[in-house]
């Protein structure tokens, strides 16, 4: 989408962020050129893109044995995006994972994103937990601060968009999931 109105996206200014940050980045970029562009507007194209490239997902390594360990363990596997619920859900049904996850929460249902340790919170909070008694798993800079932000132990596992990013000090960072034993 972005591209379509010149804007020079830079992947890893937005890896984490949600969609309406995004969109508002391209507009503040652009409405000289394109005065009538809505967020709404970005973010449904945005939105269909995504939507598109879901056939093409592919699980990363190690994902199922951890969620599978966790649910060995009684352990409370949760979903913590800063995207929409639509989003979350179609990722979920694409890779099979619909109905793993004890508690899913997104960005349109909190109201401060990440890098705002808010999405953990209320997972905590609803979970009833302190945060040393969980882990958070993050795979940009941005989530893995929110999930240190909430004092949480962090585990970062990189994409190929964000392997190159600075990620906080304070999390342990893996190639593949299949390293963590709970």
């Amino acid at each position: 989408a972005a591209e379509n109105y010149g804007f020079n996206y830079q992947h890893k200014r937005f890896v984490g962020t949600g969609d309406d940050y995004t969109a508002k980045a391209i507009i503040a970029a652009v409405k000289v050129h394109h005065p009538t562009l809505t967020i709404k507007k970005i973010e449904r194209e945005k939105e269909a893109y995504f939507l598109a490239e879901l056939i093409n997902l592919k699980l990363r390594d190690g994902v199922e044995e951890l969620i599978q360990q966790a649910k060995e363990k009684n352990i409370a596997c949760v979903v913590a995006s800063s995207t929409t619920q639509k989003k979350v859900n179609a990722m979920l049904n694409a890779a099979k994972l619909t109905g793993k996850f004890n508690i899913i929460i997104t960005g349109d249902q909190v109201k401060n994103k990440k890098p705002h340790p808010e999405i953990y919170l209320t997972a905590l909070e609803l979970l009833q937990l302190k945060p040393e008694q969980a882990i958070a798993v993050e795979d940009s800079p941005v989530g893995a601060e929110a999930a240190c932000n909430a004092n949480l132990l962090t585990i970062a596992f990189p994409h190929k968009y964000s392997k190159q990013l600075t990620f906080p000090k304070q999390v342990i960072k893996v190639k593949t999931l299949k390293d963590i034993n709970l």
